[in-house]
């Protein structure tokens, strides 16, 4: 959006017809909505959102939630409750992503050029840590049909999920959420993370209370 995050939300707005297109509004509508400083309203449409486990869209709507959560709290409680929609998240890509294979989304081609995935959810590294491609149309078409959409947001969520246990003062749960994305990792040919990636390390600062994601949050 380039920071004209009011201009996305009217974009998005726009969309009346194409499930897949509202599903991916109700997506990014809150991301834009909490950039803006629009916190309180962003979570509530996220709450709504994510009820819908067989929408495209969810595992985003679930980790994006999570986020949000933690960057409006400042209490262990919180950092739970955002916790647990981060393990949701991951639950959900780890079930095949709701319909995902089952949607055609060969017409979406010409509508993603006007409505484009917002670029900080696909060219960045969203945790510093983890590659994906970065062209919007490869992003939705990669979202119904590539496997490495559903290892990338149980990546994400895992990492996030270990994060916020940590700040939540659960060392053990977060290390264990760390084992799990190591795993992921080390059986996918060790290419998932980036080369700072190292458990042993990680999971050293998790006990030392020092476990930091450097950005998306």
């Amino acid at each position: 959006a380039g920071g004209k995050y009011a201009d996305a939300v009217a974009s998005y707005l726009k969309i009346k017809k194409d499930p897949v297109l509202k599903a991916a509004a109700q997506c990014y509508i809150p991301v834009c909505l909490e950039a803006n400083g629009q916190a309180s309203q962003a979570i509530a449409l996220e709450l709504k959102a994510v009820k819908d486990e067989t929408s495209l869209y969810t595992g985003e709507s679930l980790l994006n939630l999570a986020i949000h959560i933690y960057r409006n709290s400042h209490s262990k409680s919180d950092y739970k409750k955002a916790a647990a929609f981060a393990i949701r998240s991951a639950k959900w890509a780890e079930s095949g992503g709701g319909n995902m294979l089952e949607v055609d989304m060969t017409p979406l081609a010409a509508a993603m050029k006007e409505f484009p995935v917002p670029e900080n959810m696909i060219a960045k590294d969203t945790f510093g840590r983890i590659y994906r491609p970065g062209l919007p149309t490869e992003a939705i078409f990669n979202r119904a049909s590539c496997r490495w959409y559903l290892l990338d947001l149980i990546l994400k969520a895992k990492l996030l999920s270990a994060f916020l246990m940590s700040q939540a003062g659960d060392s053990r749960s977060a290390i264990e959420e760390l084992k799990a994305a190591d795993e992921i990792n080390r059986t996918n040919g060790g290419h998932l993370l980036s080369d700072f990636w190292n458990f042993d390390r990680i999971s050293g600062d998790i006990k030392t209370g020092s476990f930091r994601i450097e950005s998306g949050l």
